[in-house]
């Protein structure tokens, strides 16, 4: 029954936008599995990973975006990922979910989700050109930014419901390494994103806005909560 069984690679109809060619077959190996992991998540709309969950998580399309602008021909993927964003905003006018699965706290409550918007807005302005996703998309990437000042504490960010995915687990003596705390992935996120954001605000010619979103001074904040940063 196996020597019958026939195997289809399937996913969204893609090109090809670039390779690297090296002398290393290390490097060329790891560009090959990414390459398969990228289009693996790619079925209409882009997913975690195509064996367990397939859910189209905004954290994930997010980190995957520079990865797939420059491989392949994707900003039209990106830019329907950003559409279907903004038809599926909570009560709120948050991010919340693309498809198919649940999660028991909802993405408006953590800032490495509901920042997709600002952030693949950005990339395909900066990538590809697209003026016109980042003017549409801009609206609900300075509302959800507000919506995360707000949520500030003494000037950082101390709520988040799930913080880094992926930590190293041992350091190269193999002593166990404690988690990231909330706080820390939380506020350097929204750093993260406001520093995005005061980027698009200029390009967009809102300068009030711009100045808005300056450096709140979040490395000094942390430093005095005690992370040697």
């Amino acid at each position: 029954v196996l020597d019958a069984a026939v195997a289809e690679v399937v996913h969204t109809q893609t090109q090809p936008a670039g390779d690297v060619i090296t002398s290393d077959p290390t490097l060329h190996r790891i560009l090959a599995a990414a390459r398969t992991s990228f289009l693996g998540n790619l079925h209409g709309v882009l997913t975690d990973c195509p064996h367990r969950e397939r859910g189209a998580w905004h954290a994930d399309i997010e980190i995957a975006c520079e990865l797939g602008l420059y491989a392949f021909e994707t900003r039209d993927v990106y830019r329907k990922s950003l559409l279907d964003t903004l038809d599926t905003l909570d009560d709120h006018g948050m991010p919340y979910y693309l498809s198919v699965g649940r999660r028991l706290h909802p993405p408006s409550r953590d800032i490495g989700w509901v920042s997709v918007v600002a952030e693949v807005a950005w990339r395909l302005y900066a990538m590809c050109g697209d003026g016109a996703t980042l003017r549409l998309t801009y609206p609900t990437s300075r509302r959800v930014a507000e919506t995360m000042l707000r949520r500030t504490q003494d000037g950082l960010l101390r709520d988040a419901a799930w913080g880094d995915h992926a930590p190293p687990l041992r350091d190269a003596q193999g002593d166990r390494i404690p988690p990231c705390p909330l706080v820390l992935y939380a506020s350097f996120k929204l750093f993260e994103m406001l520093r995005t954001l005061r980027r698009t605000a200029y390009a967009l010619g809102h300068t009030d806005d711009a100045r808005y979103f300056a450096d709140r001074g979040f490395v000094h904040l942390l430093r005095e909560e005690g992370f040697a940063i």
